[in-house]
């Protein structure tokens, strides 16, 4: 390899590098998601009674945030296993919630177990999630 071809392909790692570098800094720094922003209120549809729809838990679990037929929701921890809430209580899951009454659902995950959710009546109390 000639010098300046070397100079050339250190020059191109270092500018690439430089980009990652900031792409970290502008991902880190990115806009709260939508569904996460409280101001807003709550953005899911009304859900049918009966209906089970797919749900995606976010990935700090049912404790934390569940956007749901237009409110939010808290989860009955009671209703869950050690396991069930570690695989979908306090991480990330995918299954489908149904709307058991005006202000219960179901949360079934796609891989086994259940949990029950309460319409939250008054302030959503959110905890500090990585």
């Amino acid at each position: 390899m000639t010098r300046s071809r070397a100079r050339l392909t250190f020059f191109a790692l270092g500018l690439l590098l430089v980009v990652l570098i900031a792409f970290a800094i502008y991902w880190n720094r990115r806009p709260v998601p939508q569904s996460f922003d409280l101001s807003k209120g709550p953005i899911s549809p009304e859900a049918e009674p009966g209906k089970a729809y797919r749900f995606q838990v976010g990935h700090c679990g049912l404790v934390h945030m569940v956007d749901f037929d237009q409110s939010y929701w808290d989860v009955e921890v009671s209703t869950m296993s050690e396991a069930e809430t570690q695989r979908f209580g306090i991480n990330g899951d995918v299954g489908n919630m149904t709307l058991k009454g005006r202000d219960i659902s179901a949360y079934r995950s796609d891989s086994g177990g259940e949990a029950t959710l309460r319409r939250n009546k008054g302030v959503k109390d959110l905890f500090g999630c990585m």
